[in-house]
């Protein structure tokens, strides 16, 4: 499901140790979670893919240039230069 130990070791021995580590780290979640009633196993489970999610990348919209020639009512009561220097100074309040 998403990078484990194993796949950021960088030589192969090192490998077989993460995998070990990552067994026994796998056992004993399955341990405690065996031991926690079922509403707190789904409680775990959600946070789980909750931080699943959270790590994720976002994926990537396209650029909407729905807004082009919004302004152009205003091309006569500006230029772009005081365009650029007002919306400079609107950002920084």
């Amino acid at each position: 499901m998403g990078t484990q130990i194993a796949d950021i070791a960088p030589n192969p021995s090192e490998n077989l140790l993460a995998s070990k580590d990552n067994n026994i780290l796998m056992e004993s979640l399955e341990e405690i979670m065996a031991s926690l009633p079922p509403e707190h196993q789904q409680e775990v489970r959600d946070f789980a893919m909750f931080l699943a999610e959270k790590r994720a990348k976002p994926k990537r919209r396209r650029l909407r240039l729905d807004w082009a020639g919004g302004l152009k009512e205003f091309r006569d009561q500006y230029t772009s230069q005081e365009l650029q220097k007002d919306s400079l100074d609107w950002w920084g309040d």
